[in-house]
């Protein structure tokens, strides 16, 4: 393993003691080889940090620190729903909270368990706001839009992209004539090509509408740190009612870190919880500790922002210098990239990569389209295109 830590966490494996595991009837099925507990939990630490570095998926190597973090938040088992009992915990999660409104341009923040919840999350304030029920957002959103839609008996009205799969503004207005919108969903990364949709615009007809605006930047939220995309990007956002980010995905946290941002705090629920000294509020959150708080905090003060920063810089250059590399190739036409993510036609068969996880198959605008994701430092342009150049 690379990581030191967990080369240290598998060799205090070989103490556990492997009788009852050994003779469990579903550990052959799985691989002949494999009959302990050691061997067992080595593998799947393998097989995860193998499709860590592959560039098909949103997934970077955890980092160490964080890692450490979380495994304090295990032993801590706290419940910040009892903020009283944990002040320590309370403090550290008040610091880390602040810090992200600031560099967000938000006032209220809390964790959910992934963007989908929070997606979720957010059109459920939304529907509290106003007794319109249509949402607008483009084709190239998170599947979570829909299903979220569906549960809130919403209606979802996806509009077209552009080539560059953003919205298609002038869909957008024209809806927005025809149909006041309940809320208008933004990407700030889409999942298969990582676009921007253009946020500005979007805001204003939000603004326009006095509709909901929520920007959905679970991928693309990584650029807030860059000041080269403050005046394109983390300008702008603070102007949304509601944000969702994943640190996880951006900033090498452990699964789930994922946090959501209000302008306006959540209201106080109704229900009644007596036991608590402090109700909780209209959020799909309950009990949590410090699981996702402390990898976080710790890895702001052990100044890892810097590496955030790093990160994301680098993978931006190097999907730029993809495209440019592509470009240049006589086998794939790609689009531009703005978050780390390369779409690319191409008449080469690269199914190979797909299996080893250094591409991804998408749908992209109605064409079939490979999908390479520069999400971390091990990963290059020059690596991708030797890969690539070995199938055409």
């Amino acid at each position: 393993m690379s990581n030191p830590l967990l080369s240290q966490l598998i060799a205090e494996l070989e103490t556990i003691n492997s009788a009852n595991v050994a003779s469990h009837p579903t550990i052959p099925a799985i691989d002949d080889k494999i009959t302990d507990a050691h061997s067992l939990l080595k593998a799947l630490l393998d097989e995860g940090e193998q499709r860590q570095l592959g560039t098909a998926h949103m997934t970077s190597p955890v980092e160490s620190t964080a890692l450490i973090a979380q495994i304090v938040a295990c032993l801590h088992q706290g419940n910040l729903l009892s903020p009283e009992l944990f002040p320590l915990l309370k403090q550290i999660q008040t610091e880390t909270f602040d810090w992200l409104c600031q560099q967000f341009d938000f006032r209220h923040v809390h964790l959910t368990a992934g963007s989908s919840y929070g997606n979720l999350e957010a059109l459920w304030q939304a529907k509290q706001t106003s007794s319109r029920r249509t949402v607008y957002t483009s084709m190239g959103c998170h599947y979570s839009i829909g299903k979220a839609c569906d549960m809130l008996d919403l209606s979802l009205v996806r509009l077209p992209c552009n080539a560059y799969e953003q919205i298609d503004l002038a869909a957008l207005q024209h809806a927005c004539q025809r149909t006041a919108p309940l809320a208008i969903v933004i990407n700030a990364g889409t999942t298969i090509s990582g676009a921007l949709d253009p946020i500005a615009d979007c805001l204003a007809l939000a603004e326009q509408y006095q509709a909901w605006s929520h920007i959905d930047a679970a991928w693309g939220g990584g650029l807030i740190l860059l000041p080269e995309y403050h005046e394109q990007f983390a300008h702008l956002v603070g102007r949304a009612d509601s944000l969702c980010f994943d640190p996880h995905k951006a900033w090498s946290q452990p699964k789930p870190s994922s946090v959501l941002f209000y302008q306006q705090p959540p209201t106080a629920t109704l229900l009644d919880t007596s036991y608590l000294m402090h109700p909780p509020t209209w959020q799909l959150q309950g009990s949590y500790g410090g699981e996702a708080i402390l990898p976080l905090w710790l890895c702001l003060v052990t100044d890892s922002s810097a590496v955030w920063r790093d990160m994301w810089r680098y993978q931006c250059q190097q999907a730029a210098r993809l495209v440019k590399a592509l470009q240049a190739s006589s086998f794939a036409t790609p689009l531009p990239s703005q978050t780390g993510i390369v779409c690319f036609s191409s008449h080469c068969d690269f199914s190979p990569l797909i299996h080893n996880g250094i591409l991804s198959r998408a749908q992209l605008n109605g064409k079939a389209v490979y999908r390479c994701i520069i999400s971390h430092q091990g990963m290059s342009a020059r690596k991708v295109m030797r890969q690539l150049q070995d199938y055409c």
